[in-house]
C-alpha cells in the first residue's frame, strides 16, 4: 500500500467532538498508566519491548496519549501517518518487536472502553480500530521505505 492510500484511508476518520476530546484529555494519565500496567504484567513483555525497553515503553504511553489528545483537537491525516511511521521506525531500532503494537493498541481500546462514557468511546475508538486494522500496512510501508529514509538522514 502506498503512503497516499494510507493517507486517503486515514482522512476518513472523523475527529471526536470537543466533549469527547475533553473526556480523553481528562483521563489521559489514567489511560496511560492503565495500558502500562496491562503490558507490564504480561509474561512476554521483555520480548515485546526488548531487554531495556520498559522505560521507553512507559514514556511512549504518556507521549502517545498526549499526541492523540492534540491530534483530536486538530486532526490531520498527514500528521497522523507521518508520526506513526516515525514511531514504528524509531521503536524498531530500539528493539521493540512488531507484536508490541497490536498488544498495545488492543490494550488501549480496552482501557478506553472501560474508562470513557460510551458516547465518547464511540467517537474515539475508530482511531484505535483504524490503527489495529492498518498496523500491518503501516509496518510494511515503513519497512519498504526504511532505506530511503536512512539515505535522506
Amino acid at each position: 500500500m502506498s503512503k497516499e492510500s494510507l493517507l486517503q484511508s486515514a482522512s476518513h476518520l472523523k475527529p471526536p467532538s470537543s466533549e469527547a476530546q475533553q473526556a480523553y484529555e481528562k483521563h489521559r494519565e489514567t489511560l496511560s498508566t492503565d495500558i502500562t500496567n496491562r503490558l507490564s504484567n504480561r509474561s512476554d513483555i521483555n520480548e515485546l519491548v526488548g531487554e531495556n525497553g520498559m522505560d521507553m515503553m512507559i514514556d511512549n504511553h504518556r507521549k502517545y496519549a498526549r499526541f492523540m489528545s492534540h491530534l483530536f483537537k486538530g486532526y490531520s491525516a498527514e500528521v497522523f501517518i507521518d508520526t506513526l511511521l516515525w514511531v514504528l521506525r524509531t521503536y524498531k531500532q530500539h528493539g521493540f518487536h512488531d507484536a508490541y503494537w497490536p498488544a498495545q493498541l488492543n490494550g488501549w481500546l480496552t482501557a478506553l472502553e472501560q474508562t470513557l462514557p460510551e458516547i465518547y468511546f464511540k467517537q474515539i475508538s475508530p482511531f484505535y480500530e483504524w490503527l489495529i486494522v492498518n498496523m500491518g500496512l503501516l509496518k510494511n510501508y515503513e519497512q519498504d521505505n526504511r532505506d530511503k529514509v536512512e539515505l535522506l538522514s
